[in-house]
């Protein structure tokens, strides 16, 4: 194979695939081991606004666990953003934002990998066009990030 064909290669396709519970999913990144970052191709419409679901999983998509754990983060919602709450001010702060954290809008998940809340997750809400996203650890939010 000359140089000229190696970089004519088109690269392997990414799996898509659409799933019962997630709508349709794209792989954006092969991991080159048999896992890829999985993310949902529109938001899924839910009671709580429009969610984003992302994920590392094999080409056959989320895990059952995966499945298990968006269901858990979903019916525990409240919870978990009241549990997330002291370190979201805290952020918030940061951009003079800390008295509007009642208008931040849940936009996306990122599961673990394995499914299990105690594994890391993460957790994002749009505010003031800004991404503020909490990050789980042992089922704890350890950390918020944001992304404008």
């Amino acid at each position: 194979m000359g140089i000229f064909s190696w970089f004519s290669q088109k690269p392997p396709a990414l799996p898509k695939l659409d799933h019962p519970i997630f709508g349709k999913l794209v792989a954006t990144i092969d991991h080159g081991d048999g896992t890829f970052f999985w993310e949902t191709q529109e938001q899924m419409q839910t009671s709580k606004g429009k969610i984003g679901i992302f994920c590392d999983a094999p080409d056959s998509g989320p895990s059952e666990n995966q499945v298990s754990q968006w269901m858990s983060i979903y019916a525990n919602f409240e919870y978990i953003r009241a549990k997330s709450e002291k370190i979201l001010i805290d952020r918030l702060e940061d951009f003079g934002l800390e008295s509007r954290i009642d208008e931040m809008i849940w936009s996306a998940v990122g599961l673990s990998i394995d499914g299990s809340m105690s594994s890391p997750w993460d957790i994002s809400f749009d505010l003031d066009c800004k991404i503020f996203t909490a990050y789980f650890e042992d089922g704890k939010p350890k950390l918020v990030t944001c992304d404008d």
